[in-house]
C-alpha cells in the first residue's frame, strides 16, 4: 500500500483545498494510505470545515520552530507569502523518510517544500500546477507596481517553473490552458487531470429567478463587471419583460479584503442596483449547494485556468456563462451547456444572459445537458485518473 501525502499551503476556502481534500478521501477508497498535509495553520476566520472523520489532516507548522509558524504577505504579491520560502527549511524536520512514498503537491510555491523532501529524504513528488509562476506574473501583476521589476522577475519565474517540473516525477494540470507551456519544460511528464465535483443523483428542474456568481472575491476578480452587465440587461429587458424585474443577482463567496467588499456594496447602492444585486459573502457548503440547485444560471466574469464553480454549478443542473477558453470550457460546449463569451466583452455577456433569462426552456435544456456531462467528472473519477498515473509511475500497471 503506497503512502501518499497530499500537500497544500493553507486550509482556506477555495478550489485547491477542496480538490486536495477530495483527493485524500477517494485515494483512500482506492486503497492508498493518504493524509492531507497543510504547511501553515492559519487563524483566519473562514476555513473549510470537515464534517466527517475520513480525512486525516496534519498541520505541519504545528511542529515548526516558533519563528517559522508566522507568516506575512510580501508587498504587492497576492499569493506569495513568507512561509512559502521558510517552510522548505524545516519541513524535513516534521516529515520522516518512511512517512510517505509520494507527495502530491498542489500549487507552484508549495512545490518548493516538496522539492526539499525530495532532496533531503528522497520522497518523490507529483506537481499539481494550477497556475505556473510565469502565468501568474503576467496575469496578476502586469498592472501593478511589480511590473517595473519584470526584467528581473521574468527569468526568475521561468527558473522556478522549470525547476519544479524537472525535479518532479510527473506534473498534473487541471485543463488544457497551461498544458503546452508545461510540456515545454518536459515533454513526457505532463498530464491533464480535470478537477472533480460532487455526484448529484437527481437533476433539479425547478429554477428560481436567481442569477448566481460565486468565487473568493477581490478586486482582481472583477466584480464591478457584473454590475455593468446587470445595468445593461436591466435596461434591455425590463421594458418588454415584466418577469425580469423579479430576477436578482446573488454574489456569494468570501472576500479577501473586507474593505473591498464594503466598497463594492457601496458601488451597488450608487448604481441604484441594491434591489437587483445581493452580496452574501461567505456561505457554507449546504447553502451554496441550495443556490446551485435553484439558480437559473451561473455567470462568472474572469478567465480561469479551470473554474471550479462552473463544474460545481453544472453538476446541479445549472447552465454556465464563463469566459471563452477557461479550463472548465474544455468539458462543455458553447450554446449547448452554456455560453462562453470573450472575457471583458460586455455585449456578449449581456446577450447570452438575456437569452437564458428570457427563454426558460433553453435554460432548462442547457442545465440538463450540463448535468449529464458533469456526472462524468466526479471526484471519484478524478481520483481514478490519479490512480492510473501513480500506477504507471510506480510500475504497477
Amino acid at each position: 500500500m503506497l503512502k501518499i501525502g497530499v500537500l497544500i499551503d493553507q486550509l482556506s476556502i477555495g478550489g485547491v483545498a477542496k480538490v486536495a481534500i477530495e483527493e485524500v478521501r477517494y485515494l483512500k477508497k482506492l486503497g492508498y494510505q493518504a493524509d492531507l498535509l497543510v504547511l501553515l495553520r492559519t487563524g483566519q476566520k473562514k476555513k473549510i470545515k470537515l464534517t466527517d472523520n475520513e480525512i486525516t489532516i496534519k498541520f505541519l507548522s504545528d511542529k515548526f520552530p516558533a519563528i517559522f509558524k508566522k507568516s506575512f504577505k510580501f508587498p504587492f504579491f497576492s499569493y506569495f507569502s513568507s512561509f512559502h520560502i521558510t517552510s522548505p527549511f524545516v519541513i524535513d524536520r516534521v516529515i520522516k523518510k518512511d512517512d510517505y512514498d509520494l507527495i502530491i503537491s498542489h500549487g507552484t510555491y508549495t512545490c518548493l517544500s516538496a522539492i526539499r523532501l525530495l532532496k533531503k529524504l528522497n520522497i518523490p513528488y507529483i506537481a499539481y500546477i494550477w497556475d505556473p509562476v510565469t502565468y501568474i506574473q503576467k496575469k496578476v501583476y502586469s498592472n501593478t507596481p511589480l511590473r517595473i521589476l519584470f526584467p528581473i522577475l521574468k527569468p526568475v519565474s521561468y527558473f522556478i517553473d522549470n525547476f519544479i517540473v524537472k525535479n518532479s516525477i510527473a506534473v498534473i494540470t487541471g485543463s488544457k490552458v497551461h498544458y503546452k507551456n508545461l510540456k515545454s519544460f518536459d515533454e513526457d511528464k505532463v498530464f491533464i487531470v480535470y478537477p472533480g465535483c460532487k455526484n448529484i443523483k437527481t437533476y433539479q428542474n425547478r429554477r428560481e429567478k436567481i442569477i448566481l456568481s460565486v468565487t473568493r472575491w477581490d478586486s482582481g476578480k472583477n466584480p464591478d463587471f457584473l454590475l455593468k452587465i446587470m445595468k445593461r440587461v436591466n435596461e434591455l429587458l425590463k421594458a418588454s419583460n415584466k418577469v425580469y424585474s423579479r430576477y436578482k443577482l446573488i454574489i456569494a463567496g468570501g472576500w479577501l479584503r473586507d474593505y473591498e467588499k464594503t466598497k463594492f456594496k457601496n458601488r451597488i447602492i450608487s448604481e441604484n442596483l441594491d434591489n437587483k444585486v445581493k452580496v452574501l459573502g461567505y456561505i457554507d457548503k449546504n447553502k451554496l449547494e441550495k443556490l446551485y440547485s435553484k439558480a437559473k444560471v451561473l455567470i462568472y466574469p474572469n478567465f480561469e485556468a479551470f473554474g471550479m464553480t462552473g463544474l460545481e454549478a453544472a453538476s446541479f443542473g445549472c447552465p454556465i456563462i464563463f469566459p471563452k477558453g477557461s479550463g472548465v470550457t474544455d468539458l462543455f460546449e458553447h450554446e449547448k451547456h452554456g455560453f462562453f463569451p470573450e472575457e471583458g466583452n460586455i455585449d456578449e455577456f449581456v446577450l447570452y444572459l438575456s437569452r437564458i433569462l428570457l427563454d426558460n426552456n433553453l435554460a432548462l435544456e442547457m442545465g440538463k445537458s450540463a448535468y449529464d456531462v458533469a456526472k462524468n467528472y466526479t471526484f471519484y473519477e478524478h481520483a481514478k485518473k490519479l490512480d492510473e498515473i501513480i500506477k504507471k509511475l510506480f510500475g504497477k500497471e
